[in-house]
């Protein structure tokens, strides 16, 4: 009766000033969510919640896991429904990555009165613990990018216009980071159902060594390769696996840029970072237009160059998850793109 109550005062409150921003009515794999659950995960995104299900793996305990943003939504242009803030209010635990595309859940956790819902918050996790992140130092996201050629040795020179540095969230595509994020996972899954721990310990255990595997055919892809640059036209997420793997990246925009539109400056800088580093791919994000990177390969006069696709996975719908749609094949297909693209 409690837990109804403060459900419909939430929602009551949220509605005023959200119904403008309510999005889309969210289907697919809600519909196959266990309301006889004792226990509620929510998490925000698809990573995050594809390396939940496989420290559940069998999911003794019968725990609900929930996926909040179903319909493929670019996290950047997310827009919360009274829904979405009611479902926030319905778990036990919500897993998210906290970033400041995400800067909504944190507002809904903080003003939160029910002290049953736990929180994970991987960015917050990511900050609050550098030891556990040695390779990832705080300085290196303060970069104030203009247009100049002056990060020569940066892992990412970033065109366009400068902008407030927030630490990159993005954290997701690090695949160094992703078996420190799983580990706490378990550690959350743990608490909330402490009678299947070791289950889910050795499920860990098990989806750790996939991960790790990958990430050293990742760095033996990397190595390698004939060259160690990759060029964006487009934003550019992925700045933790490109530390990660020491390839320098040229792009139009930084990760979390509301930019759409490139400056004549920008087109021209990357069309010469086109010729100087005798590239012959340009890289785009899944489902981006491919408008600004054949400019860039009209103004570069070069021929023979090939658009390629990498996936940030922030836009995974439920047909892709019912599909077989899983974290580490999605990461299988980026090593073997980046891989060409090096080559």
């Amino acid at each position: 009766m409690k837990r109804k109550k403060y459900r419909l005062a939430l929602a009551l409150l949220l509605t005023v000033t959200l119904i403008l921003a309510s999005g889309c009515a969210q289907s697919d794999i809600n519909e196959q969510y266990n309301k006889n659950a004792s226990e509620v995960i929510l998490c925000a995104g698809f990573s995050e919640y594809d390396w939940t299900r496989n420290v559940l793996g069998d999911n003794p305990a019968g725990i609900d896991l929930r996926l909040l943003n179903t319909g493929g939504v670019d996290m950047h242009s997310y827009q919360p429904s009274v829904s979405d803030m009611v479902q926030i209010a319905d778990c036990d635990l919500l897993i998210y990555t906290g970033g400041i595309s995400e800067f909504w859940i944190d507002k809904a956790t903080a003003s939160s009165k029910k002290d049953s819902i736990s929180v994970l918050s991987l960015m917050e996790y990511f900050e609050e613990n550098p030891g556990l992140f040695p390779a990832y130092e705080q300085e290196e996201h303060d970069h104030n990018h203009g247009h100049e050629h002056e990060h020569e040795d940066e892992d990412a020179n970033l065109h366009g216009h400068e902008h407030d540095e927030e630490a990159d969230e993005h954290i997701w595509l690090s695949l160094k980071m992703a078996p420190v994020f799983c580990e706490k996972i378990a550690d959350a899954v743990s608490q909330l159902d402490p009678t299947n721990e070791d289950l889910y310990r050795k499920n860990l255990s098990s989806y750790r060594a996939q991960l790790t595997a990958l990430d050293s055919e990742f760095e033996e892809a990397v190595s390698k390769a004939s060259g160690d640059v990759l060029l964006f036209a487009d934003r550019f997420p992925f700045l933790y696996l490109s530390q990660d793997y020491g390839i320098h990246c040229h792009a139009a925009f930084p990760g979390c840029s509301a930019e759409t539109e490139a400056s004549f400056e920008t087109i021209v800088d990357l069309a010469d970072d086109l010729i100087t580093d005798k590239l012959s791919h340009i890289v785009i994000l899944k489902n981006s237009k491919k408008n600004l990177a054949q400019t860039i390969i009209r103004a570069s006069e070069k021929q023979d160059v090939r658009i390629c696709e990498l996936d940030s996975l922030q836009s995974v719908t439920s047909e892709d998850i019912d599909g077989g749609f899983t974290y580490l094949n999605a990461m299988k297909e980026n090593k073997e793109v980046i891989s060409e693209c090096l080559n």
